[in-house]
């Protein structure tokens, strides 16, 4: 019951989002080239490269942080107890995050590294 809810949300959404797209991309893109421009402008004058290099730059680097953060957070909350997480560990269930979930399982069970002999 719960799921057919979230799906039903889920495409009310989508068809919303879907008949105010073009409003929904300039809104987005004006902010997002508004909120990354200092990162830019900094990468821009520390790398030496042009306004495109530091766009890419700064794009790089905010997807680099939201993986790392979907790193840290998505294990714990796939593995905590409840009904709501079944739909987290059906997610974990996609390819990529399989793979980050044998990873993460794999360093788990290696033992500690013994420190080295002076």
């Amino acid at each position: 019951m719960v799921v057919v809810c979230v799906v039903l949300v889920t495409a009310a959404v989508l068809a919303v989002a879907w008949s105010t797209r073009d409003h929904h991309l300039g809104a987005g893109a004006g902010f997002l080239a508004f909120s990354i421009d200092p990162l830019a402008q900094m990468l821009r004058r520390r790398a030496r490269v042009g306004k495109g290099g530091g766009i890419a730059l700064a794009m790089a680097v905010i997807g680099l942080v939201l993986f790392v953060i979907g790193l840290i957070v998505i294990p714990p909350v796939a593995t905590a107890p409840g009904p709501v997480f079944g739909v987290v560990g059906a997610l974990l269930a996609l390819p990529i995050t399989a793979a980050v979930k044998i990873v993460l399982e794999e360093l788990r069970r290696s033992p500690p590294a013994e420190p080295a002999a002076p």
